[in-house]
């Protein structure tokens, strides 16, 4: 009898044990599936969320005194020579350790607690022409608690180039019943080929659109200064479409007689009066491009 209790109690221990067993491989199996999940799943931005390096206060304060050092010599670089400072025309910009200039112009910093924690400064000037500065770090996922200037982004390219979008609004002005390069009033054949300059594309200049818009003075009659005004536009297109702008890309717009035309010039003679017209007589134009500095 006590040999079969015994027999019975082994075998309920036995149970006990093959369960204990199981149910612990149960549970690494569980950590191990959400481990594997983390990494290998469809959520990058968890996985490089885990990934991402902290910084403290101190650090973070170090890192903005860092780059507030260097910012100034960056923009005066800039607007000495409208191009951001490379590595290799940089010496005039004192870079103290932990800090590098890269190829497109980005001050990169490094952390000093945290030496694979990087901080991105990429400047990048308004259409207005004003400094303005980005800060990006893809490893420092709590940077924005004490620098809430500055973004985490783990897919941040920090070799990207830095691009300008600006727009060139200009004017140019024509003779009375006159619409092409012999017929631009004084001095506005050299202004106009300054503008053809700047606006020629070239590798690190696009031209994304361009509007122009042409007007005639009222003086005459509404066919004869529709005329006018689609011949100074035409004129005008030509002339980009000569420096490599692709005509799909101009807009032309014929106005006709300028409604802003002063009203008071009709009380003046022919003479006096072609003068007091002279800004109606014009095309303005707009130049959209994107500039990679």
């Amino acid at each position: 009898m006590n040999r079969i209790v015994r027999l019975v109690q082994l075998a309920v221990l036995a149970q006990i044990l093959l369960f204990l067993f199981f149910g612990q491989i149960l549970r690494v199996w569980e950590a191990s599936e959400a481990f594997l999940r983390e990494k290998f799943g469809g959520n990058p931005s968890a996985e490089a969320g885990g990934r991402g390096s902290s910084v403290s206060a101190m650090e973070a304060g170090a890192l903005l005194s860092l780059a507030s050092g260097v910012k100034p010599a960056i923009v005066d670089f800039y607007q000495a020579n409208n191009r951001l400072p490379r590595p290799g025309n940089s010496r005039d910009i004192g870079l103290p350790p932990g800090s590098r200039l890269l190829e497109n112009g980005s001050l990169e910093v490094r952390a000093d607690g945290v030496p694979e924690a990087r901080v991105y400064w990429r400047f990048s000037p308004t259409a207005s022409g004003e400094a303005r500065w980005e800060c990006v770090t893809p490893d420092i996922r709590n940077l924005a608690e004490h620098m809430p200037d500055c973004r985490y982004d783990p897919s941040f390219r920090k070799d990207d180039p830095i691009v300008q979008e600006y727009a060139l609004t200009d004017h140019l002005y024509f003779e009375s019943g006159k619409s092409d390069e012999d017929g631009l009033m004084g001095g506005e054949q050299d202004r106009f080929e300054r503008i053809l300059q700047a606006a020629a594309p070239h590798p690190n200049n696009q031209v994304t659109d361009v509007q122009v818009s042409g007007y005639a003075d009222p003086m005459g009659s509404s066919e004869d200064n529709d005329r006018l005004a689609e011949s100074r536009a035409v004129y005008v297109r030509k002339s980009l479409v000569a420096i490599g702008i692709e005509r799909s890309l101009i807009g032309l717009r014929v106005v006709g007689v300028d409604p802003g035309a002063p009203p008071d010039c009709s009380g003046y003679r022919r003479k006096e009066r072609v003068q007091c017209l002279a800004r109606s007589r014009r095309v303005d134009f707009v130049i959209k491009a994107r500039r990679t500095l």
